[in-house]
């Protein structure tokens, strides 16, 4: 004033309610006509509302700021606190953070002016306390998911540090919610020496910012897991066995795929494919014969999407994969994500299992042919028997027919006759050895349908002239209206020749009249049931539980192979084959094969 200049000056004035305001103050000289000053004009202006406008203005872009630079919200708390208090004109902040498991807001930051106030029993308690949804002003905030605004705590009965803050000199105070959405992350409170009337424009600014920040933790915990599954997927790129690459798919004028390109190679691939700096390299520069169809299911992955898993053989590679292709990044990329192991040695090991199976397979047709072929040859007399009377009878009739034709006249009626049982002495000995044909002959095995009681009765002729030998009484029980069943036949009666033969060897020392043999089939709910019953010495200790053990015999001339082949082939059809003791003597062999639904007679 001295200098009789213009005055003007900003400052703050507390009005008698103890509330503060922001005043322009503006000065201006009276001179007469030789410049000297007569008196000074003034003017007192309240700029409170444009002060605040400016500082919410400096505290939102110096908010955008600190996040703008900061990697997370805890490291730049105490900076983003401080900054909010000065540009905001408030003396103590705290940054409170809900601790999920408690269920409880827990303070993890306190800021307080240094040059203006020292808060040290109110940040204590702050720090040690916790506050549940709708306890304290934390806790408001938290329920109501909005800013709260207390002109001065003193006098606010849901504010727990009330003592405190009054001892220390506090009074008003807002707090706002961290949002992300509808979700409450965390609060942050302000509190002043001064008593201050809410200010709406205020709270409205501290919402946006309480958006701005639960969008930048939200961000920033996106880019923390971002960089941890980055992180987990270089590890597993680089530590796993199987081998993974990007390809871009290569396609002619036509769309038509015709080769790719090797983008990002595993660690692993050298290893799973022997190709070196695969990397930038087209799979047709490398392996120019590579087959047509790899291009063909890469390309149709690149072009639909479609994910999908298969094994091939790569013949130039020399190698056989197991892959799964999907498809990476932009689709106009025409980019296919592949993950593959060499499963050479697997393949391998398959094929090989597969010539031992069939080699296994081989050798068991070898030892059941040789099984029908042995207990044919212990059959031999009989069949010879069985086969010289119809041969005799053709003689015999042969002779009298010659006589009836030397007579004179020539009785062509007796002839007729003659040669009508040549004929039927014929067809008898042909059916003994087509019987014995079937049986010895060498082929692989055939499954058809077949009447199971007819096959029964055929094996029992074919055995009946050695059963007639050792003096032994045949019985059969053949059920009615058996299921026809699917099975080889020759395989089939092999079996029951085996159990026929065997039941009529164990009754030899048997006496004569109580030699029995009862053969005889039945209905099961599980199929067709076989059952051969002898009243020989039956079995000895211990011997029933080995019985079906290959080279296990009670012979002194077997070899212990046949019921073991038996075994094999029932089982081969689906069935089950078991042995039991008879009553009062003797043994009993049983076997099942499923049925088919239809019945035959």
């Amino acid at each position: 004033m001295a200098s009789g200049e213009i005055f003007e000056n900003e400052a703050r004035y507390r009005s008698v309610k103890r509330e503060y305001h922001w005043f322009l103050a503006r000065a201006v000289p009276l001179r007469d006509e030789q410049g000297n000053i007569l008196k000074w004009y003034g003017t007192l202006t309240d700029i409170t509302e444009r002060k605040r406008a400016e500082e919410r203005l400096r505290a939102q872009h110096t908010v955008a700021q600190i996040l703008a630079e900061a990697a997370t919200i805890e490291e730049v708390a105490p900076t983003l606190l401080g900054a909010m208090g000065e540009c905001l004109g408030w003396d103590v902040g705290a940054l409170w953070r809900v601790d999920w498991k408690a269920e409880a807001l827990r303070c993890v930051e306190l800021w307080h002016n240094t040059s203006s106030i020292e808060v040290p029993e109110f940040e204590r308690a702050t720090r040690e306390l916790t506050f549940v949804p709708g306890s304290g002003l934390p806790g408001r905030v938290w329920s109501s998911r909005k800013p709260e605004y207390i002109p001065d705590v003193l006098f606010d009965e849901n504010f727990t540090r009330i003592n405190i803050a009054q001892r220390e000199g506090l009074h008003a105070a807002f707090g706002f919610p961290i949002l992300l959405g509808s979700e409450v992350l965390g609060a942050i409170e302000f509190f002043s020496r001064e008593i201050r009337q809410p200010d709406q424009e205020l709270l409205n600014m501290l919402a946006t910012i309480g958006s701005q920040i639960g969008q930048f933790i939200d961000r920033k915990r996106a880019e923390a897991e971002l960089r941890e599954s980055e992180q987990n997927f270089r590890t597993l790129f680089e530590s796993i066995d199987e081998g993974f690459c990007t390809i871009e798919v290569l396609f002619d004028q036509n769309e038509k795929p015709v080769d790719y390109r090797f983008l990002k190679i595993s660690p692993s691939f050298e290893r799973q494919t022997g190709i070196k700096n695969a990397a930038g390299k087209r799979m047709r520069e490398i392996a120019p014969e590579h087959e047509e169809y790899w291009f063909e299911i890469y390309g149709k992955v690149a072009v639909t999407g479609e994910p999908v898993r298969f094994e091939s053989e790569a013949r130039q590679l020399g190698r056989w994969y197991d892959v799964y292709a999907f498809r990476v990044e932009d689709p106009k990329l025409g980019h296919v994500g592949i993950l593959f192991n060499d499963i050479t040695k697997r393949k391998r090991t398959e094929a090989e299992a597969r010539e031992n199976e069939r080699r296994y397979r081989e050798v068991q047709a070898e030892l059941m042919h040789a099984s029908r072929v042995a207990t044919i040859g212990q059959l031999m007399a009989s069949i010879a028997h069985e086969t010289k009377q119809p041969i005799a009878a053709a003689i015999a009739g042969a002779q009298a027919g010659s006589n009836w034709l030397k007579a004179q006249p020539p009785n062509l009626q007796e002839a007729q006759q003659v040669l009508g049982s040549i004929v039927s002495a014929g067809r008898r000995a042909v059916d003994v050895i087509d019987r014995v044909r079937a049986l010895i002959k060498k082929a692989p095995p055939q499954k058809e349908e077949m009447e199971f009681n007819g096959a029964v009765l055929e094996i029992v002729a074919l055995t009946r002239a050695e059963a007639m030998k050792n003096g032994i009484n045949v019985r059969t029980q053949l059920a009615d209206g058996l299921p026809a069943i699917r099975a080889d036949r020759v395989q089939l009666q092999q079996v029951i020749l085996n159990l026929i033969i065997n039941a009529i060897e164990a009754m030899r020392d048997v006496g004569e009249n109580d030699r029995k043999l009862l053969i005889s089939t039945r209905k099961e709910p599980a199929g067709v049931c076989f059952e051969v019953r002898d009243t020989g010495p039956g079995f000895a200790p211990g011997a029933l539980e080995r019985l079906f053990e290959a080279f296990y015999t009670t012979k002194s001339d077997g070899l212990g192979l046949g019921l073991s082949i038996c075994r094999s082939i029932i089982e081969s059809h689906n069935g089950r084959l078991w042995a039991s003791p008879n009553t009062p003597r003797g043994a009993i062999f049983s076997f099942i094969v499923p049925g088919n639904r239809v019945s035959t007679s």
